[in-house]
């Protein structure tokens, strides 16, 4: 798939987290068994997802400064015995500073379960294993400091631009919505022909 630089789906950082196994409470606990399986890490693996050291994707999105990746990827996965796989887990992390929506439609096209935080952390992204949905979450404080936070005014403007941060009707989006993963990817594979439609015209001039 192409990487979509001029006509894009959506322009924004967000952050991508795949847990591959679970923690495991302690040394001495029985360990679980991986949640992705070898040729599922070896795709990520391809696709640039790394291992990481952090589980969360807001952490991630929150910490990715410069001078800090040699803190938050890893070169291999860890090994057993090591504190984060004890804490965490096994985790494979990847962020994007444009068209996540691809990121998505990648994941969900191969059934690989993931934590998202797109668009500057405005929205949380869910997908687990085999669901039909696609399930997204507003971080509505997020969204008014982005969006409707003004210095200086005066208490009813500020709960008025609080309340239209969760303006469903308006273009905010509802708490929670279930978007079906069938009609994200149709709608994904929609993009991508117009961007390359647009791709061979400019070839043509």
């Amino acid at each position: 798939m192409k990487t979509r630089s001029g006509f894009v789906s959506n322009s924004s950082s967000s952050s991508f987290v795949v847990k591959v196994r679970s923690f495991f409470f302690s040394r001495t606990a029985e360990k679980p068994e991986p949640l992705v399986s070898q040729e599922e890490v070896d795709k990520l693996l391809g696709y640039g997802f790394k291992w990481t050291s952090i589980d969360s994707p807001t952490r991630m999105e929150n910490g990715f400064y410069p001078g800090q990746e040699d803190v938050i990827w890893r070169d291999a996965p860890p090994k057993e015995d090591d504190d984060d796989i004890v804490c965490m887990g096994a985790v494979m992390g990847y962020r994007v500073t444009c068209n996540e929506d691809e990121v998505i439609a990648f994941l969900v096209s191969n059934n690989i379960p993931f934590s998202a935080t797109t668009h500057y952390g405005n929205h949380s992204v869910f997908f687990r294993r085999g669901d039909e949905h696609l399930i997204y979450m507003e971080n509505y404080g997020q969204t008014f400091e982005m969006y409707e936070w003004h210095d200086g005014e005066p208490k009813d403007k500020v709960i008025e631009n609080m309340l239209n941060c969760m303006d469903a009707d308006g273009f905010r989006h509802p708490p929670i919505r279930l978007v079906p993963v069938k009609e994200f990817l149709i709608r994904e594979e929609e993009l991508q022909a117009e961007f390359n439609k647009d791709e061979d015209d400019e070839d043509e001039e």
